[in-house]
């Protein structure tokens, strides 16, 4: 975790020594924060973390009063925490003054009152402060302007961002980056389910993943906090600006990274026995593959999801930003919407907990942990939006006969790749926590299409019939969800339904 950042052994060291030097009981808190903020502000800079539609008004036709009043809310508050951890005067040892020396020290002052040289965690956070407390005498001084433009906001933006950025001890501008002072594994059940045994790709995946989750979660109750306070109600727009940042990395991360992480380690485990080990070691080696499998299955799975519950919440849940920051119900419209996406992170960890331990209950885990409603709500969802894929993708595979060219044949059979991956990120889940019967030939016969080189008819035949199958036992369950459990007398939102799958299918 020290080394995300980026830091070198030594100023990790300075830095460790200043946190546990911090006599503040909440120190975590302020520094999580002060450190959440300073990303924030330049995540917020970035238009495309804000909410609303991708197809928007163009921004230099905009006014930029209201979100300009957002980030002076942040610079002040950054000012305020990095205040309470500054140690004061009399506490700085002489070798943390800054001392004017040289042959004309008493013709020559210096023309700035702080030093640019940060050779303590202290020197840093006072020029955190120095600056950011000039940035907010800007932006109050702009703020009275007749007209704010896109240039404007920007401006201020990076203009923060280039302090944070050249500051040597609170610099968080780094994706999936963590912090042993605040990032913790901190639930005794996962940290017996990750380091109880199993592959050593499947603990660090697992942990980097955990670690974001939770993460992102405290983003969200952050976010929360400053909604429950009328004087700071605007500030939440920017931890929501890092959640959704934050989001789209750990999302691009576990699509396409975080399977060489298993297959990596499994090799490595793999040369390290000679030939003779190898056959009584083949039993425990299997056993890691099948667990590999199953985590990369179902982390690919969780990463399109979260892709696609991060796309819901800022472009559907929540309304463009000037009209969400002058509407009177801003707190309960972005407390709504914070609220589902904190489930579905929330469901995220179980799942993935439950690759090594399938058990697992989610109240173990979580207090708040959605109750049985809200599970099925979200399930009988899922099941509505793969069933139309499945539609799709018979009508799809009872054309293509007719459409062949006998000299490409294979090249009408593309749409199949297309729904193993759709499978793969959207109905992975569903086969593998539902009763589903036939579970494992579906299994079968897709990993077949997926490992072949050209898909011929004949195989394709066998799967659409697999596919048919599947469906009628989703629309099946979803009746049945309707009719019986917890959903009884809940109606289906089937435009929202039809909205989020219309996200999902919408990749550009």
């Amino acid at each position: 975790m020290r080394d995300s950042r980026g830091l070198s052994v030594s100023r990790n060291e300075l830095r460790e020594l200043w946190y546990n030097g911090l006599e503040h009981p909440n120190k975590e808190d302020i520094v999580f924060e002060l450190e959440m903020l300073l990303k924030g502000v330049v995540c917020f800079g970035d238009t495309s973390n804000h909410p609303g539609p991708r197809k928007r008004e163009p921004e230099e036709s905009r006014q930029f009063h209201d979100e300009l009043r957002v980030l002076q809310m942040a610079f002040e508050r950054i000012t305020d925490l990095s205040e309470q951890l500054i140690i004061p005067e009399a506490e700085r040892s002489s070798s943390d003054i800054y001392l004017t020396t040289g042959p004309l020290e008493h013709v020559s002052t210096p023309l700035i009152d702080e030093p640019f040289e940060q050779e303590t965690p202290d020197h840093s956070l006072r020029l955190i402060h120095k600056a950011f407390g000039n940035l907010t005498d800007v932006v109050s001084v702009m703020s009275r302007l007749d007209r704010i433009p896109h240039r404007g906001f920007l401006g201020v933006a990076q203009l923060a961002g280039r302090e944070i950025g050249r500051n040597v001890f609170f610099n968080p501008l780094v994706s999936l980056e963590f912090r042993p002072e605040y990032d913790h594994l901190q639930h005794i059940e996962i940290l017996h389910i990750v380091y109880g045994g199993g592959p050593d790709g499947a603990q660090r995946a697992a942990t980097l993943t955990f670690l974001s989750f939770f993460r992102l979660l405290r983003y969200l109750r952050y976010a929360e906090d400053f909604l429950s306070d009328p004087s700071s109600v605007h500030l939440a727009c920017v931890p929501l600006s890092v959640a959704r940042s934050d989001g789209q990395a750990l999302s691009k991360f576990i699509i396409r990274e975080a399977r060489h992480w298993l297959s990596g380690g499994f090799e490595r485990e793999v040369m390290t026995l000679s030939a003779k080990e190898i056959i009584s070691a083949a039993p425990g080696l299997a056993n890691d593959y099948h667990l590999l499998h199953e985590l990369s299955a179902t982390l690919r799975s969780i990463g399109d999801q979260l892709f696609l519950e991060l796309r819901r919440t800022y472009e559907q849940k929540l309304p463009p930003l000037p009209e969400l920051l002058t509407d009177e119900s801003f707190a309960t419209i972005t407390g709504a919407a914070i609220s589902e996406l904190r489930d579905f992170l929330m469901q995220s960890v179980v799942r993935v907990a439950k690759v090594f331990k399938p058990e697992l209950e989610g109240g173990l885990l979580f207090d708040d942990f959605l109750n049985d409603q809200k599970q099925a709500e979200r399930l009988r969802r899922d099941m509505w939006m793969f069933a139309q894929i499945l539609r799709g993708f018979l009508a799809k595979a009872a054309a293509a006969p007719e459409t062949t060219n006998r000299w490409t044949g294979q090249s009408s059979y593309r749409f199949v790749r297309e729904f193993i991956a759709y499978f793969r990120n959207l109905g992975y889940h569903l086969l593998r926590t539902s009763d589903y019967e036939r579970a494992e030939e579906f299994m079968k016969q897709l990993e077949a299409l997926s490992a072949a080189d050209v898909i011929d008819e004949s195989s394709v035949e066998l799967f659409v019939s697999e596919c048919e199958a599947f469906r009628e036992y989703l629309l099946k369950a979803f009746e049945v969800m309707g009719a019986d459990g917890p959903l009884v007398g809940v109606s289906f939102d089937r435009h929202g339904a039809a909205e989020s799958l219309r996200l999902y299918l919408d990749r550009s």
